[in-house]
């Protein structure tokens, strides 16, 4: 399956070779619980509960997060100026951190909320570190469903 991606767009460089590992294995998982939209921004609407993730790429390069946040439909948690935006065109990233969007934390990391594929050479450890996002889904889950973090 890996090659058909390879075919239909070439891979340059580390990070489109994550952001396919990401799509191929993590994108699913989003989907199979009611997420919709495209890399890197999906959305979620289940009755008044809003939910959101999205990963977003260190601009040095090298790594990335991946954030999940949550609101009610009734705006009041959302700032002045997104209450306008339609739910087709929300992001997490109009969410404060703390109450409403959390970050997800790399398994054995202390303070850091950053997956590393800096080092990675080989499609083995980009399918291993999109394996690790993949098996922390269920946090941000229930962050999203509960608030609990």
């Amino acid at each position: 399956m890996f090659d058909y991606f390879i075919k239909k767009k070439k891979i340059k460089n580390s990070k489109q070779l994550m952001i396919v590992n990401l799509n191929k294995i993590v994108v699913p998982e989003l989907m199979s619980v009611g997420f919709i939209g495209i890399f890197p921004y999906f959305r979620r609407k289940q009755e008044n509960l809003l939910s959101f993730v999205s990963f977003q790429f260190n601009k040095s390069g090298g790594s990335f997060v991946v954030e999940f946040a949550r609101t009610n439909d009734s705006d009041k948690e959302l700032p002045e100026f997104a209450r306008s935006i339609s739910f087709e065109n929300l992001n997490g990233s109009y969410l404060s951190f703390g109450k409403n969007r959390i970050r997800l934390k790399p398994r054995g990391q202390l303070f850091s909320h950053w997956f590393s594929y800096k080092n990675k050479n080989k499609e083995e450890q980009f399918e291993k570190l999109a394996e690790q996002v993949k098996n922390l889904l269920p946090i941000g889950e229930k962050f999203c469903q509960t608030g609990e973090k």
